[in-house]
């Protein structure tokens, strides 16, 4: 059976290398009567077999082998290198906004077979499929948050992202969902404009890397009740990244007074010049209040189609 098995992983990892040679000949031997369709297979397997063949017909031929020693734990080591630098190229090939799930969930199975190879050999069978058991259900669930939300997340940078690089502001991203605020990029050019259009400017302060500004876009900023005060103010929603630590956003937030993230700023038409701040978490009633104490714009110059386009 071990040996069995072997010579199933040995195929299995041999596919890749094997498959651009074997494709053809397996192609046109899935079309022919039965006797010739295993004969090709039957090939396959003897010439996969052959080294092992060899040397038990010939014993002697061991000699020829290198001989075993401590040098094979370190080229097992670089050979582990050797691999992780296929799955490199293999992330490559697919979508970028699944990359990161995709290294998540593998870091998920790199702990279920920890978990399971932590379990003596010699143990009982329970004890097995207990360890075999927990391992997939964690697997599963990593899977399932990976590719469920994360990759949902990937989505939405991607997204913010492209709409920063091509500038283009006006519309809602494909995907975008309907309780989502039709968030601006902020800079300096954009802020002063809505200022000077006599707009309530609404700036959040957020990074990637900041669990709690995401938590607080999706709790209470990306909600209906936010989406309809915004709207009936007609307040301008500017999104600073600083992910990057950029220079226009990290100058921003020292004439506020503050030196990380989250920060929500909320700018009054017509007094632009006393900010409503809050800081570090906050929830949906006091971003409401905050919000109804700012008041609405003052552009009674622009028609109702100009405002609604914002938030179209």
């Amino acid at each position: 059976m071990g040996a069995f098995c072997k010579g199933v992983l040995t195929t299995i990892l041999a596919t890749p290398c094997s498959g651009p040679f074997l494709a053809s000949a397996l192609a046109w031997a899935v079309g022919q009567p039965p006797l010739s369709t295993y004969a090709v297979f039957l090939s396959v397997g003897i010439g996969m077999a052959s080294p092992y063949l060899l040397i038990g017909a010939f014993p002697r031929l061991i000699r020829f082998l290198p001989k075993p020693g401590p040098w094979m734990e370190t080229f097992k080591h670089v050979m582990g290198f050797v691999l992780l630098g296929t799955v490199a190229y293999l992330l490559t090939l697919i979508p970028w906004v699944f990359v990161v799930p995709t290294v998540a969930f593998l870091f998920g199975l790199w702990a279920a077979c920890w978990w399971i190879g932590r379990t003596p050999l010699t143990t009982s069978f329970r004890r097995k499929a207990r360890a075999w058991l927990s391992a997939a259900a964690f697997a599963g669930v990593v899977g399932f948050v990976t590719f469920g939300w994360l990759a949902g997340v990937m989505a939405g940078r991607f997204e913010r992202t492209l709409q920063a690089a091509l500038g283009d502001s006006a519309h809602r991203p494909a995907g975008q969902a309907e309780d989502e605020l039709p968030w601006r990029p902020f800079s300096r050019q954009t802020f002063e404009e809505s200022i000077a259009a006599q707009h309530t400017v609404m700036v959040d302060f957020t990074a990637d890397w900041c669990m709690t500004c995401k938590t607080l876009e999706k709790l209470v900023l990306d909600t209906s009740e936010t989406h309809r005060a915004l709207r009936r103010n007609g307040v301008v929603a500017l999104r600073a990244d600083w992910t990057h630590a950029s220079p226009e956003v990290t100058e921003m937030l020292e004439r506020l007074g503050s030196k990380q993230v989250p920060v929500i700023a909320i700018f009054p038409a017509g007094s632009a010049n006393q900010p409503i701040l809050l800081r570090g978490a906050y929830t949906q009633e006091m971003l409401l209040r905050a919000l109804d104490q700012a008041g609405p714009s003052k552009t009674l110059h622009l028609t109702a189609a100009q405002a609604d386009s914002h938030w179209k």
